[in-house]
């Protein structure tokens, strides 16, 4: 019984670890609001659909950065944010993603979203290829293929380039509101939000030793 106690409690540690590996909060965005325009929906399958942000509507938000970001550094990314119906919010969007960064900063700061992108666009910082990145929205999933600032430094826009892996709800949501059958759907999105972290492997692999560890010493004293 003592054994198999605590091989259960090694799989719940494990399991809980293998879930909770994010390093500290590097930077955030928070309260973004502006017109979000959705094409693609009505090509062949697979449908390749792009969501184009544009942020100058409204409140445009804030990108706060906590901790020094460093060039080549891989980062974890989440979004979200939603499209408001006509008679309450809409689907929710979101996206978990690594990338790598092309950009420093030394030093905290907190700045408009607009300036952030404004300022990529005039370092010719404007193409992400993310990694192990994945959009559900309303339960379907899309591969992200890429993100891309576009615009001008004074009218910036992001770019998530995607395609439908799994689900049509999406897409048929889209056609529904796609009245003119111009095949671009374009709205309002409210409550846009991003949190950016540092991943820590070595968190798994420092476990790893560890669980070695204890199950070769479990195995002594059998």
């Amino acid at each position: 019984m003592n054994k198999l106690v605590r091989y259960l409690a090694v799989l719940l540690i494990f399991s809980w670890v293998t879930t909770a590996n994010a390093g500290p909060l590097v930077a955030s965005i928070t309260n973004s609001n502006g017109v979000l325009s959705i094409d693609g929906f009505n090509n062949p399958a697979p449908q390749n659909l792009n969501f184009n942000f544009n942020f100058t509507s409204g409140a445009s938000g804030l990108v706060n950065i906590f901790e020094p970001i460093t060039t080549g550094q891989n980062y974890q990314v989440h979004i979200g944010f939603e499209i408001p119906a006509l008679s309450g919010p809409g689907p929710v969007f979101s996206a978990n993603f690594d990338i790598v960064s092309l950009f420093s900063f030394a030093t905290p700061s907190s700045v408009s979203i607009d300036n952030f992108l404004g300022g990529l666009i005039a370092a010719n910082q404007t193409d992400f290829t993310p990694t192990n990145a994945l959009l559900t929205v309303l339960n379907d999933t899309m591969q992200l293929n890429s993100v891309h600032i576009g615009g001008s430094v004074l009218d910036p826009f992001l770019l998530l380039s995607t395609t439908v892996i799994s689900g049509t709800q999406l897409t048929s949501f889209l056609s529904g509101l796609d009245s003119n059958g111009n095949g671009i759907v374009t709205s309002d999105f409210t409550n846009a939000h991003a949190e950016i972290n540092v991943p820590e492997p070595t968190t798994l692999m420092l476990l790893g030793a560890g669980l070695i560890g204890m199950l070769g010493f479990t195995k002594k004293r059998v």
